[in-house]
């Protein structure tokens, strides 16, 4: 009968430990990282020795800090650590790098105000 009482104790501990691994803040934000198509780029030591792991999705790169529950955007750079993959979202469409469609376009705007300035007034973009 004393074994029956250890082996559910155990079972316990290990249920409490499995269970405390699974809610961490930043196992619950590499999780969300998955849901949000990233992939696992690696891990990363931090100056204190906790290991962080590398999500990427496309160009875009991110470190989830494992001792302070957040993620630090490192491709493109981001000057502060942001709380979740939403807010990188919202940090990408608001303050986020330019793309190379971007660049294009605007070459193709100066072409524009180049062929204006010679006395054709024909969009060049519209084409």
């Amino acid at each position: 009968m004393g074994y029956w009482v250890l082996a559910v104790a155990a079972l316990f501990l290990v249920a409490r430990f499995l269970w405390r691994a699974y809610k961490h803040p930043a196992h619950t934000l590499v999780r969300q990282a998955a849901h949000m198509n990233s992939v696992a780029a690696g891990t990363v030591r931090d100056a204190n020795g906790y290991r962080n792991t590398k999500v990427s999705r496309g160009p875009y790169e991110a470190v989830v800090s494992y001792q302070t529950g957040s993620v630090q955007l490192t491709t493109p750079a981001s000057p502060q650590s942001l709380v979740d993959f939403v807010e990188v979202e919202r940090w990408l469409a608001t303050r986020g790098s330019t793309s190379t469609a971007d660049g294009q376009v605007e070459y193709f705007e100066r072409i524009e105000e180049y062929i204006t300035a010679m006395g054709w007034y024909d969009r060049l973009l519209a084409l």
